[in-house]
């Protein structure tokens, strides 16, 4: 138990840092969520204009300390062999975190499609005709920046 307190007190500092850093970001939009025609309630959306690299890595961030606390959780109730499956997703978060910052330091921009593509499925969730990026991709453009 002492190991996943020590785990949660690491956690609970990224989540405050997060807090912090929120406050540089607009505050996404409450707008209604319909699932074949039929009102299921609303979601938290950005504006066109909000929708940068900076917020998706925030976001990602987020998703990043859901996934961690997630984990935890499973840890603590003994769901170890769970924990893989996330541990696979917060890799892949990881990637697209180190991908859009070598993006950032790319004077050539070599990857500015896949970049596009990459930020276009990230807010486009919703879409069934979503812009998927292959994972492949991103691993060799990581290498190549």
């Amino acid at each position: 138990m002492k190991k996943t307190n020590l785990f949660k007190e690491y956690i609970d500092q990224i989540e405050s840092l997060i807090k912090e850093v929120s406050n540089h970001f607009p505050i996404p939009n409450s707008v209604p969520h319909y699932e074949n025609l039929k009102y299921k309630g609303f979601r938290y959306r950005h504006d066109i204009s909000q929708k940068t690299e900076e917020l998706a890595v925030f976001l990602k961030l987020v998703r990043i300390v859901s996934l961690l606390n997630a984990c935890l959780t499973l840890i603590r109730e003994g769901y170890c062999n769970e924990v893989i499956a996330l541990c696979r997703s917060l890799d892949e978060e990881s990637q697209d975190i180190h991908f859009l910052y070598l993006t950032k330091l790319d004077s050539q921009n070599s990857c500015s499609k896949l970049k596009e593509s990459l930020l276009k499925g990230f807010y486009n969730e919703e879409e069934e005709n979503k812009n998927h990026v292959k994972r492949s991709e991103i691993r060799i453009a990581i290498d190549k920046l």
